[in-house]
């Protein structure tokens, strides 16, 4: 049976945090904005992802808007593995980090924001986080990933948890 969640339009994207202890990416596709003034953005992140604990630990975050043309072995390595138990960042040379120390893909990007949490709502199986988007920049040229251009050109599949 066909979902209709599958009909919703929206983008994938990479999350980076930086905790006192940790680095980590997630890919996640539920990312809005959901005020202009000042410009804050709202994200989902499953509660079952290592990057939704550091969230809450680091109280900032930052989303990179990816690019139709990503290479899938970046999906792969931040939306198919876990930062509980591996470094996804090593042998990774494509990414920087924002003023705040977030991680954030170059290559495979169009723009970064970065966002200082300011609170979140329990979802259930996911949690929102919101906050003030205090950095942002345009760095790559293209479009934007949209998750029906990943599930049906790409061919791209779901983790288990999204």
């Amino acid at each position: 049976m066909a979902k209709a969640t599958h009909q919703l339009s929206y983008g994938l994207y990479a999350l980076g945090v930086k905790s006192s202890t940790k680095e980590n990416m997630c890919i996640i596709n539920t990312a809005v904005q959901v005020a202009s003034k000042p410009p804050a953005l709202s994200v989902a992140v499953s509660k079952d992802n290592y990057t939704n604990e550091l969230i809450a630990s680091a109280q900032q975050f930052n989303v990179t808007i990816l690019k139709q043309d990503i290479d899938l072995n970046t999906i792969a390595r931040f939306g198919f593995a876990t930062g509980r138990t591996q470094n996804k960042f090593e042998g990774f040379a494509d990414y920087a980090y924002d003023t705040a120390g977030n991680p954030y893909l170059t290559k495979d990007g169009l723009a970064m924001m970065s966002i200082r949490l300011s609170g979140s709502v329990d979802m259930g199986s996911h949690t929102i986080f919101y906050g003030e988007i205090v950095e942002q920049e345009v760095y790559g040229t293209g479009e934007p990933l949209t998750y029906a251009y990943y599930r049906a050109v790409k061919n791209g599949t779901t983790p288990k948890n999204a």
